[in-house]
Formats: C-alpha cells, structure tokens, sequence
C-alpha cells in the first residue's frame, strides 16, 4: 500500500527513503498538498492497549501517549525511539496529557499526576469535585493554572504552584468534554451539540453556538474562525455528520458548512501556509487535508489501522506533523517533508551519559599509565592551579602616562600618530599599551584618598551652638541664602529633623499630615501636621524646632522603647531603629483613616509571600506590605551595581519563624516574595549598621565612585577672586569667592564658563526603571519597555568627620531642587545649594546613605510625574543672579484639615461657650511652669472676646498624668482651639503672646497676631510691664502672679484699644517715650 501526502514547498513529488520505516511501506511519495506516512511503532509491542491520548511537546522533540492501563510512554523525534515510560495510574486510563516547560501532567478521570520528563513523580491531586474529568488546558497568559473539565458540569481552576484549586466554576450546560481558547476567549464543548464562549479569566460563559445537533466530537479553532464536527441523531440513534460547521468569531455567525464524503471524529487547523488549511480524520482512518478556501482541492489518505478505529489524534506545533493513535497501541506519525521537527525552536532533551568504554589492563602489567585508571571527578570542583577569589577582581587599572620624549617624536598622518617604540628590543616589543604599574596607582589613589579626607567641605560640617537671641537670628543668613526653613537639629532630634525634613519636600506625604485631624492624646500624625503647617506658613528662611515632636514621640510606649535601645548604639543603627517604630506608629495610628489610606497608597509596597513550611511541607500563600526597603547586603564580596542590589532585595528570599496553619505548631518557614503593586515614593532604608554593611560601602565605593576634578585649564582663578577674609566673612551678599561656600557648587549650574566639572560616574543613580514580569522585578538605570520610572529626589546621609571614631558622626539631607538641576543640602540649622555630582557623591570614609527616596514618574513631562516639584516656584532675583525657591500658598496646593467648632465642647457645657465669630477680636493670656525636667511649659491658657467673656479657661495637664481639676485639658486640645481662631481670621491680642505661639509651634501672621509688647516698645527697644501699663494708663496696679489670668486678658483688650485710641490721634509715641523716660527716673 502507498501512503501519498505532500509538501507545499516542492512542485514537483518527493520520495521518502525507506529507512526507519515499517517493512509494509518501502516508500512514500508526497505529492503537493497532502501528508505522508513517516514512522509507525507500538506503545507496548507485549501487550495491545489502545492509545486514549496524544500530545506533542511543545518545548522538546518529544510524542507523549497514554493508554487505557494509565501508561505513559513518550518517543523522541522523527523515528519515535522510546524515550521514557511510567505508570501514571494503575485502574484507570488516561484520559488528556499536557507537556509545560519542566511538568508531564497527566489525567485520569478523578486525579491529575505531574512527573518529569524523565519520569520522576511530583505530585498527585484527587479532590471532591474531580469525578469524571476527560480534559485540560493551559492559557499561555497565566501558565501556572490549569483548567481541568469533563463529564460533569464544574470547571475547576488548579493553581500549579500551590498544588491547590483556586476557583471552581459551575457551568449550565450539561458537561465540558473539550477546551480550547484563543486571545479573546476560553471555548468549551459538550454533549448537547454547544461551543460555548467564555471569559479567559473568570471563565464565565458570554455566548454559546448551537453547533450539532449531538455531541461535539471535535473543534479547533485560528484567528477568528471555529471549526467543529459531531453527531446527530437520527432513525434514535446518534451518527456522525457528514460535514463540518464553519463560524466567524467577529460576527458569530455560522458560514455555509463543508460537505465531506465521510462522517469526521477529528478536526484541526493546519495554518503553516493558510489560515484556511485544515484536516478532518474518521475513525475509520480516513484522512483529508483541504483548504477552506479551495473546498474542491481535497486530498484523501487512507491510514492502514487492519480495521481498528483511530482513538486518538494530535498536530505538532510546527503543523509539519500529525501523529494518529488506533486501538492497538500503534502509533502511526504522519509528515509533509523528509525530516520534520516538532516545534521551530525546541530545548535540548536530555539522555543518559553513555557508557564509558576503559581500555582493557593486562593484570600482569607492573606499570600501566595512570591515565587508564578511571578517577572520580571531586565533589568541589576545585583545582590546586586555581587563584583565590580576592585576586580574581574585575579591576580597572590606570595605564601609566606616556613620556614626553615619545610624544614629542611622535609623527601625525591624518588623525594617526606614530613614534618610535622604546620596548622595541624588550619581551614587551609587540604591545601597544603602557603596561600596568601598581605602585603608581596606588601613590595616586592614596594621595587622592588622603585628599579627599583632609578636604571635608564646610557645608557637611556640624554646625555649633544654639539659636537662643534675636541678634543671633539676623546671623542666620549667613548659614541659610535659600528660602527654605530648616529645622534645628541636636544629637537627640538628628534621625526625627532630617527624616521629617525629607517627608515635608514629598509633596504628596505633606499633603496627608496636613489633612489629618484627631483628638487623640500623643498622637505624632498631628505633630507633623503642626510642624508642616509651621515650615510652610514661615515666609522667611528661619530655624523650626521639633522639640514637641520628640516629647510626644517618647511619651509613646514604642518611642521609649527606642530611646532606651539607641542609648549606647551608633548613629545608623539609630536610623534604622528610628525608621521600624516610626513606621510602625504610623500604621497603628492612621489605620483605616483616610489619610492612612493615602499614606499606604503613597508610600507602601505590597508583596506576595509563597511561604513552606519546613515542619510539614505545607505550601501556603500570605501578604506582606511595608513603608519602606531595607536594603538586604550579600555576603560575599562580589562587587555589585546598585540596581542589582536593589533587585536582589526585592525578589530576595527569606526565612523566619511563624506558627503553620497546619500543623499549628512554630515551625520555620521559607518564603518566596513576589512583588505585587510598587508605590509611588520609594522608600529605601541604606544604613550600614553592622562591619560587614560598613565593608560592603567601602569595596564597592573604590570600585565604583570616580571624584570629579577641576579641569586643568579652567579660568576659575582668574574670573572669581578668592575673599580675603576667607570663612571669616560676615557680609552675606559678598561678591568674591569663598573657599568651600555654598557658591563654590552653585556656581557650577549658574556661571558659565567660570568652572568646569566633568561627568563622573556614581554608585547611587538619580533615577532607576524597576520592571515587573509575573512578580519578580528587573532594576536598570536604562529605559525598559513596560517599566515604571523612579528618580531621587531626597536622601539622607551619615557624615562622619572623625574615621576614627564614631562620636563625631551626624545626619544632613539633601533635597532634588528641580529636576536635572542643583540640590539643596540642610545640615542642622546651615542649608546650602550644592550641585547634583556632589549630591550623589559618596565617600568610605565620611559621607554614607542612610535613607533614600525614589519617587514614581508614571508620564515624562506630564504633571502628574512631576508632583514633587509643584510646591516650588522658581524665581530669579536680576540683582544677585542667584535662585531662590518661594511656596507656593498653602491653599492652591495643600489640602489641610478643617478644624471644626466642636475643639470647643465638652460634655458638661457644650451649650454655655459662646465662639467667636469670624474676623472679631479675642485675648489671650498664658501662664508657664517650669518642668521635673527643667525644661519650661506652658501650664494655663485663658481667652476672652470683645465683651470680656471668657470662652477658653484651659488648665494643661501633662501627658501620662492624671488631673482632678474639670478644667484640665491636653496641650493638643489648647493647640486646635487655637488654630481654629488662627482658621477663622481672628485677630489675636495678647501680651508677650508670639513667645506662647513659639512653644506651641504654630505660625500667626503678623496682621492676625497684636502683641502688648510689640506695640508698646519704647524707641529704645525697651519691654514695658503689664503692670507698668495698667499704673500708666488706667492708674490700676496688677500682680501677674497672684491677678486672675482672665483679667489679665481682659487688660490686654484694654490695653489694645487704648493704644488704637492713641494711634488716632497721633499720641502713641509721645505717652510711651513718657512711660519709659518716668521708669528709669524711679529706677535711678
């Protein structure tokens, strides 16, 4: 008998060789459209078991065939030599095969068993709802879960990674005997004559085709068309249809059917030169490949099965192959070229290690060779000729210069220069390159180390002393030339300011403390609201205190515990104690919250956990959601960039100790992280605590950081003339150059041709591009397609100005200006412009990260990347050339919090307090106390209105104690109804009122604030007494001791509208000069 096919890349026939075939083919000719039958071999040449399912591996050249014993027996190529062979089941047949990249799944009828390839059992899954399953699918979009359906009207969703079902879908058709799916859609068949449409990911049915009038035997479907043969009943009985049903998935509409000489059980695609070629086989073997377009080119071929029905059929992923399965466990492949492959790319496949063959020792040899003893290979796959890892560093090394005699005698032609060789008579003669001098070297990076160490620049020094004096205040230009508030730093406050400060510039985190609000007592979300309510109302460059912070922080249980730990610990462990209760706090306290939900949105990044317990290899999935990354640093001495760094602490995996949902026993766990959703500000956590961290920055800062230099030629020393009073000039608009001032790296971005810096490379880059692929994350400095873009535009540094010790060491944050632009550097009080190399350079020695913030640029150029920059505005003032940055009003940019009218009411007498109105005038006066600590508070706080009634009367009780005073109230409570007369515009009068505002934190402008003092201060810059008013102008004497603090504010009314009385008629100055000049006479 002659098997005829073709191949539609030859016109003309070709004939098959006869080697490898059966004895009952000789040869095959393939004419032009057809297949040809290539191999035919048996399952089991002992036993006949007829094949129930077929499937070509689409990663290997491999056939994969199961029978009704549940044997599973795979062939490698072409010829189908045996592979391997296993027992999947022992009592039931194995009803569908599926091959993934390193799994062989098998089905029965109520158990899915993965193995390897090489036979290797994995695992094995039986459940309740897996009673008479015939299919599976895989969707290339999500190939960790399977889809398991069959004679019963539930598809179960297997997730392949945590062996478990994920999702069991009832369907409303009667069951689900085949699965297939394209890009759009899931399609299922059943026995009722329906291809049912579904949703790829909910599996959900969308619209089902009335196919048959039985059963569907088989479908397949191509781009937007779906074929499909089955049954129909007829005489009560049910036969196979002598056509096959044409539909078009845009329209999902049936097309005219194809009539076929006989009744087809298989159908498939064979779209390697058309979409519309297609084969439809019987069970009787008959075989016809045609074109749908071309309905009267059909090619019949008649398979020889001696009688015996086709019980299985599969098509290679190549569509050069069709492999048929008969009730006799042969195996008949089929092909329309000479030496076909089953996929266009395969894997390699892997096969035993031949036996090695020893050439044979005569026993009586006395001196056989070594070489013919047979040696095992050792387990460590170490040589005695192999150098030790610190010696075998990718390095690069500086080429010594080349001397000036070879220069001078060099003779250019063109762009080529060509000199006498001086190695021409040495073993060196045939190199070009200036061989490596170690020694130079390391007299250079010695010199330069021990350069860079000497030449600590000013601005990263620690600032000394105490803002105390007004006198000192107007000092204070000299540290701070920018508009920028800074914040007082101690050694106590160091990680809370700099930390905070950072925050503050994060224009969106800004925007969440100052929308939060609560009455809740210790609470450091509504410190920072007062402190960033203070830092922005400022409109003058000024130190702000976070003294208040600190107490409030400390009077939480978490903070004292962090204040004991970091008692005797070094600056960077200190950090990262701080930034764990810090973040830890602030989840407690927001929770649920709307600005927690904004915080979380913001600033957290969630992970999945794929946790296995050790215990008993339980397999389970948690989530995980942090504020911020701690970087995790590798042990080895690998040198590494910071963006696989960053990488590998993402996708790192951990172990820890938790109790099983299992067992329920503490077990110790190994977990797989996954990153699910990266947030908008990046938060990363870089302090080296330990020797081994400190190790890491040093290694990697030598190998890494390039210090930029001056060019030689530049004209620096002849343009700027160097100050002669040098770091001892007190004129703050002095126009001459300064040794290490603030304009030495300001006049980098703002002069032109005054000094030139060279790019140079750091190890800590301004912007990275984080790409995430099914949970696991790829970090790069380069654009990547589908990537997420983070620039850094705050960071915060350990500067170190004794390498000895560690007592010298201090915090100073460095914030991103404008983008590819200067950098602004506080360090305590002192805040300085500095240019973006500097920013970003590091040093072993003296300057390390400690914290760093990435923020997410979702569109270049549109405004929502560039939400950090719009709480500045960039203005140039024309006299000193020089930027300055001003805030933008709170109001157009920052969403504060409300303070409502009820900070008034208690529950004794909500009814009884009369609030001010808005824009009316109030009085205060406050009363202070000296601390256990020392330290001075503020104890009473009493208001009155226009009329003199009294509607605060506030006795402040420290946090922790208990008062049994009805009056008593926290000093929060005092600070909201304060803000709420701030809110309404009220006008504010009191005597030595701004002192009161200044221990409070809380900023008043200077229309809405009236201080006694201020406005009665002699010409000679003299306080006057309340007393020595009240005798002046009301002939009253007062004791602020012992007088009631409500009359006292009932004077400072009087007093305020005395002195608007006096104003009017032009008399204030006169009575003050007289009140001051009758107070030093009774003093003389």
């Amino acid at each position: 008998m002659r098997m005829y096919g073709s191949s539609p890349g030859h016109s003309e026939n070709v004939l098959i060789s006869a080697d490898g075939l059966t004895s009952m083919n000789n040869e095959a000719r393939i004419p032009e459209g057809g297949f040809a039958l290539l191999s035919t071999t048996s399952q089991n040449a002992a036993l006949a078991h007829f094949i129930t399912a077929l499937t070509f591996d689409p990663y290997q050249e491999l056939l994969w065939t199961g029978n009704n014993t549940g044997r599973v027996v795979s062939f490698y190529g072409a010829q189908l030599d045996k592979y391997t062979a296993f027992l999947s089941s022992t009592n039931s047949s194995i009803r569908a095969l599926l091959a993934s990249e390193t799994v062989i799944f098998s089905l029965t009828s109520k158990r899915l068993r993965a193995n390897r390839r090489q036979g290797i059992s994995l695992f094995t899954h039986m459940s309740d709802h897996m009673t008479d399953l015939t299919c599976m699918h895989r969707l290339s979009d999500v190939p960790h879960k399977l889809l398991l359906g069959g004679n019963q009207q539930q598809i179960i969703q297997f997730d392949v990674e945590t062996q478990k079902e994920i999702r069991i879908v009832s369907v409303k058709q009667k069951n689900c005997l085949a699965l297939r799916s394209n890009q759009k859609f899931l399609f299922s068949s059943d026995s009722e004559g329906n291809v049912t449409l579904r949703h790829l990911t909910t599996v959900d049915a969308i619209h089902a085709l009335q196919a048959h009038q039985g059963s569907i035997a088989d479908f397949d479907v191509c781009g937007n068309k779906l074929i499909t043969c089955g049954y129909s009943p007829r005489m009560g009985k049910m036969a196979g249809d002598r056509f096959i049903m044409i539909y078009d998935l845009r329209t999902l509409r049936s097309l005219p059917p194809v009539p076929l000489p006989m009744a087809p059980s298989y159908c498939r695609f064979l779209p390697s030169y058309s979409d519309g070629r297609i084969m439809v086989c019987s069970q009787s073997g008959e075989l016809i490949v045609m074109d749908l377009n071309e309905q009267s080119s059909q090619m019949p071929i008649q398979l020889d099965t001696n009688g015996f029905a086709i019980t299985s059929l599969d098509v290679s992923t190549s569509k050069q192959c069709i492999a048929f399965g008969d009730q006799t466990g042969l195996i008949h492949l089929f092909s329309d070229r000479m030496e076909p492959i089953f996929n266009e790319n395969s894997w390699g496949t892997d096969f035993p290690d031949p036996i090695a063959f020893h050439p044979p020792v005569n026993i009586d040899d006395p001196e056989p060779s070594y070489g013919v003893f047979p040696l095992p290979f050792p387990v460590d796959d170490h040589y005695a000729s192999d150098w030790p890892e610190q010696l075998c560093i990718r390095r690069f090394r500086q080429p010594d210069p080349i001397s000036e005699k070879v220069i001078d005698s060099m003779r250019m032609v063109q762009f080529v220069g060509y000199a006498h060789n001086p190695r021409a008579g040495t073993s060196l003669r045939g190199f070009n390159v200036c061989p490596y001098t170690s020694s130079t070297h390391d007299k250079c990076s010695n010199a330069m180390k021990n350069d860079d160490i000497l030449h600590i620049p000013k601005f990263y020094l620690r600032t000394e002393g105490k803002l105390t004096s007004k006198a000192e205040e107007i000092d204070f230009k000299r540290y701070n030339r920018t508009e920028f508030n800074a914040l007082e730093n101690s050694v106590e406050t160091s990680p809370a300011c700099m930390l905070l400060l950072a925050m503050y510039h994060l224009m969106n985190v800004r925007t969440v403390f100052l929308s939060h609000f609560c009455y809740l007592e210790g609470c450091i979300s509504c410190e920072m609201n007062l402190l960033f309510r203070l830092l922005t109302d400022r409109p003058v460059s000024s130190v702000v205190s976070a003294k208040n912070f600190m107490k409030t922080f400390r009077s939480i249980d978490d903070g004292k515990k962090w204040a004991d730990a970091v008692a005797n610990a070094s600056l960077a462990q200190t950090v990262r104690l701080f930034m764990q209760v810090f973040s830890k706090i602030l989840d407690k306290e927001l929770s649920e919250t709307t600005a927690g939900v904004a915080l979380r949105k913001e600033m957290e990044i969630s992970f999945t956990l794929n946790n296995h317990c050790i215990r008993c290899s339980e397999h389970y999935q948690s989530a995980l959601a942090q504020l911020y990354i701690s970087l995790a640093y590798p042990t080895s001495n690998e040198k590494i960039g910071f963006c696989t760094l960053l990488e590998k602490t993402l996708n790192c995996p951990e172990q820890n100790e938790a109790i099983c949902q299992k067992c329920g026993k503490l077990a110790r766990f190994a977990s797989t992280r996954r990153v699910r959703l990266l947030p908008n500000i990046l938060a990363l956590d870089m302090t080296a605590s330990t020797e081994t961290e400190q190790a890491f920055w040093i290694s990697h800062i030598q190998a890494f950081e390039n210090r930029s230099v001056t060019a030689p030629n530049s004209v620096t020393e002849h343009k700027v003339k160097l100050c002669r009073y040098g770091t001892e000039c007190r004129n703050p608009n002095c126009r001459y150059l300064h040794n290490d001032d603030s304009k030495c790296e300001t006049n980098v971005l703002t002069t032109e041709g005054t000094t030139t810096y060279y790019e140079c490379p750091h190890y800590i880059p301004n912007s990275v591009h984080i790409k995430i692929t099914d949970g696991i994350c790829t970090v790069s400095e380069n654009k990547m397609e589908n990537s997420t873009s983070f620039h850094l535009v705050a960071a915060i540094f350990i500067i170190n100005e004794d390498e000895e010790t560690q007592t010298e060491e201090h915090l100073v944050t460095a914030i991103r200006s404008k983008q590819d632009s200067c950098w602004i550097l506080f360090n305590s009080w002192s805040v300085t412009r500095i240019s973006e190399n500097e920013a970003l350079r590091l040093h072993a020695c003296w300057k390390l990260p400690a914290i760093l913030y990435y923020v997410q640029d979702r569109e270049n150029g549109s405004k929502e990347g560039n939400r950090f920059f719009r709480g500045l505005i960039l203005t140039v003032q024309k006299e000193t050339n020089d930027f300055s940055f001003l805030p933008i009003p709170a109001a157009k940019n920052e969403s504060r919090a409300i303070i409502p009218r009820s900070v008034f009411w208690n529950d004794l007498d909500s009814n009884k307090i009369k609030i001010p109105e808005r824009g009316s005038k109030v009085a205060i006066y406050a009363k202070y106390a000296i601390s256990e600590a020392g330290e001075k508070r503020v104890s009473e706080v009493f208001a009155v209105d226009e009329d003199g009634s009294c509607f605060i009367s506030s006795v402040i009780k420290e946090p922790g104690i208990k008062s049994d005073m009805d009056n008593s109230q926290t000093l929060k409570r005092v600070s909201l109804k304060l803000l709420y007369l701030i809110q309404e515009k009220i006008t504010i009068i009191g005597y030595k009122i701004e002192h009161l505002f200044e221990m409070l934190n809380i900023h008043v402008s200077e229309e809405q604030v009236k201080d006694i003092v201020l406005l009665y201060r002699s010409l000679f810059k003299r306080s006057l007494s309340l007393n020595a008013l009240a005798q002046h102008f009301f002939g009253e004497s007062v004791d602020e001791e012992e007088t009631d603090p409500i009359d006292l504010a009932r004077l400072s009314l009087r007093l305020y509208t005395k002195f608007n009385e006096l104003k009017e008629a032009d008399e204030a100055d006169i009575n003050i000069a007289v009140l001051t000049h009758a107070l030093e006479t009774n003093i003389s």
